[in-house]
């Protein structure tokens, strides 16, 4: 049927194709899209985070993706939630870090079907794109070999799913100066929150209201963070995840009302290889980070903590075992004494 002829017959000229302009016609076919929350973000110090970009530009060039060539962010709903079309995708910042944002998305299916994830993206193309690539591969790595391993750690660490590529065009229309934005989904970390060190020297979590935690909670928390990167630790390949960065959020918490607080690995900075148990230890108590001028260190005050939470992840006589085998580092002189866990404060737990 010619359709010109049809639409001049009628008196009326054919209509535009939806999105249609200058620059072709744009598909709309897909879910509906919805950005929130793109407003300036502070650190911890109450400067404005450093962007590379206009996050307005990062949502239009992942809605153009998505209804382009979508090959992760769709698809890794699907993986949750089945093949039925998407119907509604919306995007919520939740974090942000020096190298990365991280957005929260409900998605709806058109089966009236809900999921929560997450949506990792690298704020500039070098050096952080290829930082947030092998992150996504070292968690997805961890969380299947605690899944093996049989201890609950894989609770403790963020569950990836599909990643790619987004192309960001020159906001001034430049050809050559545009540039791939790295990103990745994961399964949503539910009740969880950004984890931040308050005038105290204590943490506290944040929310609507930001919640404070005890002086002892604290050394708990920080005993338990010990305990994951214990937990990642392979005794046949020797390697385990690289220290994390407290002040980076690469833990998130729950809030202290909901009983007992829970821990999430949400960053890999890399994996350490060529490692002993007595090394890990050791390199633990040789992180340090300077806080408001006091000194904040990964490991507790407290080393009966330390014993408590690596016998939760790796039983009671493997966690004696290694804070024996780094005694016996440290009194041999193979390795030297470190401030944060001592031969006198371990003598303290009479191994």
């Amino acid at each position: 049927m010619p359709p010109k002829r049809h639409f001049l017959e009628r008196g009326r000229p054919p209509k535009r194709a939806p999105g249609a302009g200058r620059r072709g016609p744009m598909p709309v076919s897909g879910p509906r899209v919805r950005w929130s929350g793109l407003e300036p973000l502070h650190d911890a110090a109450g400067r404005e985070r450093k962007r590379f970009y206009k996050l307005e530009t990062l949502a239009n060039a992942t809605e153009y993706f998505i209804r382009q060539r979508d090959d992760f962010v769709v698809p890794s709903v699907h993986d949750l939630l089945g093949p039925a079309p998407v119907a509604a995708l919306l995007f919520e910042l939740f974090l942000e870090t020096a190298s990365k944002l991280f957005f929260r998305v409900r998605a709806t299916n058109a089966n009236g079907r809900q999921a929560s994830l997450a949506f990792v993206a690298a704020k500039n193309d070098t050096p952080y794109g290829a930082r947030l690539a092998a992150e996504r591969a070292n968690l997805g790595w961890l969380h299947q070999r605690l899944a093996q391993q049989g201890v609950r750690a894989p609770q403790c660490i963020l569950n990836t799913l599909r990643g790619g590529s987004i192309y960001l065009p020159d906001r001034h229309g430049r050809k050559g100066h545009g540039r791939e934005i790295y990103a990745y989904m994961a399964q949503w970390p539910a009740g969880f929150h950004e984890l931040g060190i308050g005038k105290n020297g204590c943490f506290f979590v944040q929310g609507l209201p930001p919640q404070p935690v005890t002086a002892d909670q604290t050394d708990q928390i920080r005993a338990r963070m010990a305990s994951i990167v214990a937990a990642t630790y392979h005794p046949q390949r020797r390697d385990c995840v690289d220290m994390p960065v407290i002040a980076e959020a690469d833990f998130l918490a729950t809030r202290p009302q909901q009983g007992a607080i829970r821990l999430k690995l949400v960053t890999c900075r890399g994996i350490l290889k060529h490692m002993t148990p007595a090394r890990v230890l050791h390199r633990m108590a040789g992180v340090c980070y300077t806080w408001r001028g006091r000194r904040f260190p990964l490991l507790p005050n407290n080393p009966a903590h330390l014993l408590d939470e690596l016998s939760a992840v790796l039983g009671a006589d493997t966690a004696r075992h290694w804070l024996t085998t780094y005694r016996d580092a440290l009194v041999s002189g193979r390795l030297p004494e470190q401030p944060t866990l001592t031969v006198d404060a371990l003598a303290t737990l009479n191994m």
